[in-house]
């Protein structure tokens, strides 16, 4: 199994290597519930949107203080929804969460802190228990992790077509996230390898470098720019690949 992906490395770039590339990830929603009200009699009211900023603050302790500082774990809150009116407290608030982990047991270890900080949150504001936070894993996907014996394949034939220093073999794992190796379905042995091929402007990236930074734009940022010298590079690439896993 073969994947690509474009990255913010200069066109003329790809990366092949073996081992974990990717993070897993999960998505989750998060509903606090309260005690909806009038914002002038907040006494009456039991705040979810307080909760739910409480535990904004204090997630970020789960990462910090319980995973040992070796592990790569990532919890991003994207979202947070309560509410329409200035003056009324709501009766939920509701969290979008994004965890990035490589470890089963980080991502347990994750999942854990998030409903324990949740729940003792709840408790300490007088919710009852069958009122306690929802907790809801949305989706997500494991980690991608490339097969180093073809990785190594590919990378040769490639070097051949493109040049050796053209190909990178030692690129760390990032915290994004890919679907691509659920593709094997209940067959887990199938190899994969997934590759990297730079789109960004080469003179482009050298100034971001210049002014101190890793890439020119993040993926999936309004400020992706694609050099269109890309589009004939990575058909290459991908030409290469085919022709070297049915040995031609």
């Amino acid at each position: 199994l073969v994947g690509m992906h474009t990255a913010p490395g200069p066109v003329g770039m790809v990366a092949a290597g073996g081992g974990p590339m990717m993070a897993g990830s999960d998505q989750m929603d998060i509903v606090f519930r309260g005690v909806g009200g009038h914002g002038s009699m907040p006494q009456l009211a039991k705040d979810p949107v307080v909760m739910a900023a409480l535990a904004v603050v204090e997630f970020q302790t789960i990462v910090s203080r319980m995973i040992p500082p070796h592990e790569t774990a990532v919890l991003t809150v994207g979202s947070v929804q309560a509410g329409s009116a200035h003056n009324v407290i709501p009766d939920r608030a509701l969290l979008k969460v994004n965890l990035r982990w490589f470890e089963p047991h980080v991502r347990e270890r994750l999942i854990d802190g998030i409903r324990a900080v949740c729940d003792g949150i709840a408790r300490t504001y007088g919710m009852r228990e069958d009122q306690l936070p929802q907790v809801r894993l949305t989706g997500g996907s494991t980690p991608l992790v490339n097969d180093a014996n073809l990785c190594a394949r590919l990378a040769a034939a490639l070097g051949k077509a493109i040049g050796p220093d053209r190909v990178l073999t030692n690129l760390p794992p990032v915290t994004a996230s890919e679907d691509c190796q659920l593709l094997k379905g209940p067959y887990p042995e199938i190899p994969l390898a997934y590759l990297f091929v730079g789109v960004a402007d080469p003179q482009v990236y050298s100034e971001a470098l210049a002014a101190g930074k890793l890439f020119p734009y993040s993926p999936h940022s309004p400020d992706y720019r694609v050099d269109l010298a890309a589009v004939p590079f990575g058909t290459k690439v991908a030409g290469q690949v085919m022709l070297e896993l049915l040995g031609r």
